[in-house]
């Protein structure tokens, strides 16, 4: 669960003072954008809905930042006076969206798979998958994040991040199945071998040592250190690869 972190009055005063432009609606949008939580959850998002009651996004952004910052109860309350001013679909779907991110915070998965489940039918998006996925896995019910990565990996964004295959991996390694793993593996690779604007990405070196654990669980220990080696060259800071290859390598 996200914790709140004490900031001082002092400095939640001086951020204030400092952003004076945008208000509402827009400060909320850039506040989070930026990662400024308690800033958002503290000063800007009462006040936005203080000015705006009748807002529903405004009070949908103020849950968003109480949820960032642990508050999930405060996020539940504003969801609810919420979901009777959501004028369209679209506003509709994010409230349910984060509901669900609420409930799963709070222990109820199950309702929370079902709820994204809802969502991304209605409005098939890779974030929505994303998290479909990672709250399925989280309570345990792995068949259905596998349907969920299936899905993020078939949206446009999926197409080209390695996540969704290295997830499904992931899971597949957790259920024991090693050789159905090593395809999504290689998906993710490939996806980074073929990005058009390469970026350091902590997947790469990841995928590499996932390989080397479903060799090695299948006894193919020559495959696996190749791996593990791969994984390391790629970022020599990785540990598990360090660690396989000096436990391998001095067994």
């Amino acid at each position: 669960m996200r914790r709140l972190f004490p900031v001082s009055l002092l400095a939640l005063a001086t951020l204030s003072t400092a952003w004076a432009q945008p208000t509402g609606v827009a400060a909320l949008q850039e506040l989070l954008a930026g990662g400024y939580y308690a800033l958002a959850a503290q000063v800007e998002g009462p006040q936005a809905v203080k000015a705006q009651p009748q807002n529903a996004e405004a009070r949908l952004l103020y849950a968003r930042a109480l949820y960032f910052v642990g508050n999930l109860g405060a996020a539940r309350a504003q969801l609810a006076r919420a979901e009777p001013l959501a004028a369209t679909p679209a506003l509709k779907r994010s409230l349910t969206h984060l509901d669900a991110l609420v409930r799963a915070a709070e222990g109820d998965t199950e309702r929370a798979t079902r709820l994204l489940a809802q969502v991304f039918k209605a409005a098939p998006d890779y974030d929505i998958a994303m998290d479909w996925g990672q709250v399925a896995w989280q309570g345990g019910d792995l068949e259905t994040a596998l349907r969920a990565y299936r899905e993020a990996a078939g949206t446009s964004k999926g197409k080209t991040e390695p996540w969704p295959s290295l997830n499904y991996a992931r899971v597949l390694l957790q259920q024991g199945q090693f050789r159905a793993a090593m395809a999504p593996l290689e998906t993710t690779l490939t996806i980074l071998e073929q990005d058009p604007n390469p970026r350091p990405s902590p997947a790469y070196a990841e995928a590499f040592y996932r390989l080397g654990q479903a060799h090695e669980a299948m006894n193919e220990i020559q495959e696996a250190v190749s791996n593990y080696q791969a994984a390391f060259s790629t970022d020599p800071t990785y540990a598990p690869a360090g660690d396989a290859l000096r436990r391998l390598e001095n067994p």
